[in-house]
């Protein structure tokens, strides 16, 4: 897998709708932090 996109934000800015976003124009899997960080094989 190669990385395409990397966004950031700050928490409670809109990342939510950003990985939606982005996962329906293609980019996915997106991952936002809390999920990376419930899941260690992520990181």
């Amino acid at each position: 897998m190669s990385l395409k996109v990397i966004g950031t934000g700050f928490g409670r800015t809109g990342t939510l709708s950003t990985k939606i976003a982005l996962e329906q124009l293609g980019f996915g899997p997106c991952h936002k932090m809390v999920e990376v960080m419930g899941n260690p094989a992520q990181q």
